[in-house]
């Protein structure tokens, strides 16, 4: 858990770096030779150290739900609610489909878990439908 919030560190500083226009702060290939620049977003979809935005999502995926169940909930579990919002935060910035199919499961389970079956029942449709939207999108 704190490697993830350490990689969504890095992620939010190659955000910041890309404003800023601080190249090799935001371009990792002169360190990592599978890293590739991802233009989309706001700007930039972020991919901290990973090759590509969507193996973020991949990576980070139990970590964005142990840190949605941190911020949704009186209890941390791994990490505090400050280093969760980071998670949660850098796993929107890479504005990868999967990682918001993702998030939307992890909601699900949440609300399920917190008795909301109602909204649970309402939130799967709406994600089927994001989802297909946001893959028609990509095409």
């Amino acid at each position: 858990m704190y490697a993830c919030y350490i990689f969504a560190v890095i992620g939010i500083v190659q955000l910041v770096s890309f404003y800023l226009g601080i190249a090799p702060l935001y371009r990792f290939n002169w360190i990592l030779n599978k890293w590739s620049f991802s233009p989309g977003g706001l700007g930039i979809r972020v991919n901290s150290i990973f090759s590509e935005p969507s193996y973020v999502a991949a990576s980070l995926a139990p970590a964005m739900f142990a840190s949605l169940h941190n911020i949704t909930s009186n209890s941390s579990i791994f990490l505090s609610k400050k280093k969760s919002i980071v998670i949660v935060l850098m796993y929107f910035l890479s504005f990868s489909s999967l990682g918001f199919f993702a998030f939307f499961i992890a909601l699900i389970f949440l609300l399920v878990r917190k008795g909301f079956i109602t909204a649970a029942v309402f939130a799967g449709p709406v994600t089927a439908l994001a989802f297909f939207l946001t893959v028609q999108h990509h095409r």
